[in-house]
């Protein structure tokens, strides 16, 4: 075991070996001890160097004792007990392959940081003394913080994976049934995948980036149990292909009502000769007597058929009426005897009516002159509940 010492008094390096002399030095260079006795001092000023071979030890001592290397080079040498090094300007201790190869390890007192600039091997536990203990990247920004929780009896485990295997996160503890929780700051989210998927703290946004990727939830022995085709914007449940805007194969099974639906009002009369309500039925309706709503909604289209056996040509219009007034209408335009019709829809909320307004086709003959029969109507309503 070599130590390269500066005494502050001294002018030369002065080197202390066990024995023998240091290759490529001469006795001008070193200071050699052979065949020391126990406890025999060699001084240098006010530093004192003690080598005892009864008790295996070798001691350096004195004030302002600079010590500026320590090789452990020979097999066999090693340092037993506590080492206390103490510095204020550079790196304190370091560790090399050899003397003069790669730096393995150091203690920069002067920044307070140990660097390691090998392979870590980690044998047992690594205890954060701090909350939370950082990992920084080599801008020397935060990368991962790990928080701790007193009494924790859960913790997450990640394992690698074989070929055809993908990584896992794992929750571990002491508890049967453990979450996994990602919490995001504020209203932020996590986002997998790019802007594919996006999960929020209360809501999950699925296709955040509106790409046309198509969604699906397997069951037990359907592929297809639940089934979003992104590019159609529909969704389907039992089937890959869904036609409508909600397709299903399969049964339905409702314990409430089906709220919003549409309901085809029918109006007919075997003969007209003038402008005339239709009736239902045996019932003929007037502009107080016809359909009366039970509930909230909006009239969405309306159709006529008819048949003429006059030769003159003329105009037909088919109202919806609602409490005796128009409120959409189409128009059949008559070229001669023949069977004529027309229909016409629009947006729910354009027309609209309330629980107890009453709704009737009125047939007004507008250009036509003759005979119209048989005639039928049909008004569609769609309700709000």
């Amino acid at each position: 075991m070599v130590f390269v010492f500066n005494p502050f008094t001294g002018t030369l390096d002065n080197i202390i070996k066990d024995h023998g002399e240091l290759d490529g030095l001469t006795d001008n260079d070193h200071i050699q001890y052979v065949n020391a006795v126990a406890s025999a001092p060699l001084t240098l000023s006010s530093q004192s160097i003690t080598f005892n071979y009864d008790t295996d030890y070798f001691q350096l001592s004195g004030n302002n004792l600079q010590i500026k290397d320590i090789y452990v080079r020979n097999t066999g040498d090693q340092i037993n007990g506590t080492l206390t090094i103490d510095e204020t300007n550079t790196s304190a201790f370091i560790v090399r392959r050899d003397s003069e190869g790669t730096i393995i390890f150091t203690v920069d007192t002067a920044n307070q940081t140990v660097n390691i600039f090998g392979e870590q091997h980690v044998y047992n536990h690594i205890y954060a003394e701090d909350d939370p203990m950082y990992l920084y990247d080599t801008s020397d920004n935060e990368l991962l913080a790990f928080d701790t929780v007193a009494s924790a009896i859960n913790y997450l485990s990640f394992a690698n994976g074989s070929l055809g295997n993908g990584p896992e996160i794992n929750a571990l503890g002491d508890d049967t049934n453990i979450d996994i929780e990602l919490i995001p700051k504020g209203t932020g989210g996590i986002v997998c995948g790019g802007s594919g998927v996006s999960i929020f703290q209360e809501a999950i946004v699925i296709n955040e980036g509106g790409n046309d990727q198509d969604t699906r939830i397997e069951g037990d022995t359907d592929a297809n149990l639940f089934y979003i085709d992104a590019g159609n914007n529909r969704v389907g449940i039992g089937m890959s292909n869904p036609a409508q805007k909600f397709d299903v194969t399969g049964n339905i099974n409702l314990s409430g009502e089906l709220m919003g639906c549409r309901c085809l009002l029918p109006f007919n009369r075997t003969s007209i000769t003038a402008d005339a309500y239709l009736g239902a039925a045996a019932m003929a309706f007037t502009s107080t007597t016809g359909y009366l709503m039970h509930r909230a909604g909006s009239i969405v289209g309306i159709s006529i058929v008819t048949t003429t056996t006059d030769t003159s040509s003329g105009t037909i219009i088919c109202h919806a009426y609602k409490n005796g007034a128009s409120v959409y209408s189409v128009t059949i335009t008559t070229t001669g005897s023949g069977t004529y019709e027309a229909s016409g829809t629009q947006a729910r909320g354009t027309d609209t009516f309330v629980a107890g307004d009453t709704i009737v086709a009125y047939v007004d003959f507008g250009t036509f002159t003759g005979t119209a029969a048989p005639v039928g109507a049909i008004i569609e309503v769609v309700f709000d509940t």
